[in-house]
């Protein structure tokens, strides 16, 4: 009786942690179609960010599918140093305050609406300077904003 007992559980536990395929709707399993036969060796977190990534690509236009394609060509072109300093900066964004990621979208938006030439010379100017020398540029400009 003990074994059935612990049988059960595990059965129910393992129903509990997986996302069944038959849950998906019709376009989820398209989109999702290569992972079919594996999906029940899937992890539950894993079957989960798929399943949602797949309703999201499923909602896109023809426009922004291309856009995330080619983001996706781009990021595979990267090395393994490049995708790991991508990653922290992405890391120290989200840890900045909703404060100071709104400020850091503005001047991103500011900086994109520049000309050509002038962002190419701060780029330019910016890639010359030191690390020490960008620390004190920066730390120049934080107290100017807390005037």
């Amino acid at each position: 009786m003990k074994i059935f007992l612990i049988i059960f559980n595990l059965l129910m536990a393992y129903q509990v942690n997986a996302l069944d395929w038959d849950t998906l709707n019709e376009s989820q399993q398209q989109t999702l179609k290569p992972f079919e036969n594996s999906w029940a060796d899937l992890p539950l977190s894993q079957q989960k960010k798929l399943a949602k990534g797949a309703k999201r690509w499923n909602n896109m236009g023809t426009e922004q599918r291309q856009t995330v394609l080619t983001r996706m060509s781009d990021w595979r072109k990267l090395s393994q140093k490049q995708k790991s300093q991508i990653r922290k900066r992405y890391n120290r964004y989200k840890n900045l305050t909703p404060k100071q990621q709104q400020k850091l979208k503005q001047l991103h938006k500011r900086f994109k609406n520049l000309p050509q030439k002038r962002k190419n010379e701060l780029r330019r100017k910016y890639n010359q300077m030191t690390p020490a020398q960008k620390r004190r540029s920066l730390q120049k400009r934080n107290k100017r904003k807390n005037r």
